[in-house]
């Protein structure tokens, strides 16, 4: 269902937090909505009592043989009595429960005394977590209680890296209390706690004050749980082998001005498996899956399989009781996947099999070629890389691979593989890198690492990839008042916006930039949905060339219950392929009766400000650690202010005022800034008097 209206208000653009708040009331109030589904001829109304939601954060399953699994999806305020009536389920089988499978992967986490009490519902004793203010001013642990705990059976904990905050409390605590083995891969590292403080005004401000320490006080802030299992996927396709690269997931170390420093958690898996991924064509989600189709994933979910058996080769519930007992089965099952690893790699015509070496140490040569002269690569072109290895004597490698180290993600992580080769081969293997339309003019710098089974690999090579960034679009936009009755308006046809009428406002999409736009999308919105009710309020825009226009129409009422003589909207127009974007505020005028001033205002010009840069060229490379950046920013009305970003760092402000005191057409501009080594992302956004917005970002390395 599309919910399309709350109570007498549209939804369209409206933001979601804000809907929300919207449907939320006291309990036992009605709320109505009007909801558009697929084979509606048209909205129906519903009327809904509001009542307390409870979420089901917990989905349990018995797998048979003793074995119960558990997946926590967040901790809301009912998941630890949801997942003591899961277990007393389990126990009620014919087998009993015996072993655990507790799944957090993909857990955000949620509610703090919920991850704290199902840590506490598996300890009798122990530290939970330790919460400490800045500067340790403020320290408070948890400890665990010996009331109600449970059995005590193997437990296994699952994790991955979206598994966050209260899930890396839970896998933290039953870890290091020596109650639980953790499968997976390093977690989110969300180990900071935030404070909210309401301000005057009704806006927030919200406040890092702590940090949660795991017990041993190791903080996990920016780093994660470390799982004593690790698995990593290996995928094989015709077309791209994901063997050695794993595709790493945005964290909190990720995040800007992360308080990286604080974590101090230095631990190495107690060891790392390599599973084989096959490909499959089912994307359905979980929750489109019937509960049989639910047990056969689960069941070829190579984590609760390696779970499994770790489970039912346990002789103590002790964490580190199985670790010193699950040798044989890590044995087993990282044979199984080598076996698949190798015949899925056989089927492209590798040799993935291992042999004895040499008596003469091998001697290798590698080269790399493009298929386009010199590593030069237009925006939205395919990049063919091959590496081609020569084995020039000696006795034979295995498992020789190539991986790609990159800044730009683009050319990060490819991989290569050539398996085996005997004194006298010599084998390529090629990559194709589709470069993104929108990227930017620059060069990258890319590092090839070999890797070999025992170790003899040639030097690693270094190439400079050049890449051409498209001509770019540049928006602007006109607009026109419609109330003739045409384009689904409702008027008396003046061009003059009066109270009860149905508004189309014609929005002429202006590109006057040097390259053509792709497929965008304009957006209109109102923050006063219960005087202006948007009826039509997104629109895509197709490709406009350059010095080409897209007329769109959006669709409002203006109600009986306006206050003022104002309509104020919003506007924006997104390119999504070139990131290019306007946004615009729109005062527009009502009046309820006849003023013939407001006609000479019936058609209205919107340019952004012109941001000319003199100084660097875009996409140069220099091999200084600061440059001048310099230009002029022009508008036609007035340059209100202008800011300099730096790698997402604000570097410069500057006002458009002149040597009066007033906004200026035309404000030049200069500053050094500094950059790191590498390619630096710099972007300038200058607004004018009327707040619309205009951004130029370009590329400099330094060498």
């Amino acid at each position: 269902d599309r919910i399309i209206q709350i109570e007498d208000e549209s939804t369209i653009n409206m933001p979601l937090m804000e809907a929300v708040s919207k449907l939320r009331g006291p309990q036992g109030t009605k709320v109505t909505i009007t909801i558009m589904r697929e084979g509606f001829s048209e909205p129906k109304e519903i009327t809904l009592v509001r009542d307390i939601i409870k979420i089901q954060s917990v989905e349990a399953l018995y797998l048979g043989q003793g074995i119960g699994y558990v997946k926590i999806k967040n901790f809301q305020g009912n998941t630890t009595d949801d997942l003591r009536a899961s277990l007393a389920r389990f126990r009620q089988e014919e087998e009993g429960l015996k072993g655990l499978i507790l799944d957090l992967r993909n857990n955000p986490g949620g509610l703090l005394e919920q991850a704290i009490a199902v840590s506490d519902l598996f300890l009798s004793s122990g530290t939970i977590v330790t919460t400490v203010g800045i500067g340790n001013q403020y320290r408070k642990s948890t400890k665990a209680h010996a009331w109600r705990t449970e059995e005590e059976y193997p437990i296994v904990v699952l994790v991955n890296e979206g598994s966050a905050s209260g899930s890396e409390i839970v896998a933290a605590a039953l870890k290091n209390n020596d109650r639980a083995v953790v499968i997976g891969n390093q977690t989110f590292g969300k180990g900071s706690v935030q404070q909210l403080y309401n301000l005057p005004d009704g806006s927030a401000l919200k406040l890092t004050v702590a940090q949660y320490l795991t017990p041993g006080d190791i903080s996990i802030q920016a780093i994660g749980i470390t799982p004593d299992i690790q698995v990593l996927p290996v995928e094989i396709k015709e077309k791209e082998i994901r063997f050695f690269a794993l595709q790493e997931a945005r964290k909190e170390k990720d995040l800007q001005r992360a308080f990286n420093e604080w974590g101090n958690n230095q631990e190495k898996p107690f060891t790392t498996i390599r599973y084989y991924l096959p490909p499959t064509e089912d994307t359905r989600l979980d929750i489109e899956l019937s509960p049989e189709e639910r047990r056969q994933r689960l069941q070829n979910d190579f984590y609760i399989r390696l779970a499994t058996r770790i489970l039912h080769s346990a002789s103590s519930w002790k964490r580190s009781t199985i670790l010193q007992e699950v040798g044989p089965v890590i044995k087993a099952v990282e044979q199984k996947e080598e076996e698949a690893i190798t015949q899925a790699l056989r089927t492209l015509g590798v040799d993935w099999t291992v042999g004895e070496q040499g008596s003469e140490p091998p001697r290798l040569s590698a080269t790399v070629r493009f298929d386009k002269e010199g590593g030069v690569v237009r925006g939205g072109e395919e990049l063919q890389m091959t590496i081609t290895v020569q084995h020039e004597g000696g006795g034979p490698v295995y498992r020789l691979s190539a991986r790609t180290e990159s800044a730009d993600p683009t050319f990060d992580n490819k991989e290569f593989v050539w398996g085996k080769l005997q004194a006298g081969e010599s084998k390529s293997w090629t990559v194709s890198i589709k470069v993104p339309k929108g990227a930017l003019t620059h060069e990258e710098e890319v590092r090839v690492k070999f890797r070999e089974y025992f170790n003899h690999t040639p030097p690693d090579l270094i190439q400079v990839v050049t890449v051409q960034g498209l001509p770019r679009p540049r928006f602007a936009y006109a607009y026109r008042i419609v109330d003739d009755g045409t384009h689904q308006s409702v008027g008396n046809g003046d061009g003059i916006i009066q109270r009860g009428e149905t508004i189309a406002l014609q929005v002429m999409v202006q590109n006057r930039g040097a390259g053509p736009s792709e497929e965008g999308v304009a957006s209109l919105r109102t923050r006063r949905y219960e005087e202006i009710f948007l009826q039509r309020g997104r629109v895509k825009i197709g490709s406009i060339p350059p010095g080409g226009t897209e007329e769109v129409f959006f669709l409002f009422q203006v109600r009986e219950k306006l206050e003022g003589e104002e309509a104020p909207l919003e506007l924006s127009i997104i390119d999504p392929v070139f990131n290019e974007m306007l946004f615009d505020k729109i005062t527009l005028p009502v009046a309820d009766t006849f003023k013939p001033e407001l006609l000479a205002a019936r058609l209205i010009e919107r340019q952004p400000p012109l941001i000319q840069l003199s100084e660097p060229v875009p996409g140069s490379a220099v091999d200084t650690p600061e440059i001048r950046l310099a230009g002029t920013v022009r508008d036609e009305g007035e340059v209100r202010h202008l800011y300099i970003f730096v790698n997402e760092d604000k570097v410069f402000f500057q006002t458009g005022q002149n040597g009066q005191g007033t906004e200026a057409h035309s404000v030049p501009f200069s500053t050094r800034v500094k950059l790191k080594e590498g390619n630096n992302l710099i972007m300038i956004v200058a607004k004018d008097d009327d707040d619309l917005t205009s951004r130029r970002s370009f590329m400099i390395r330094r060498r």
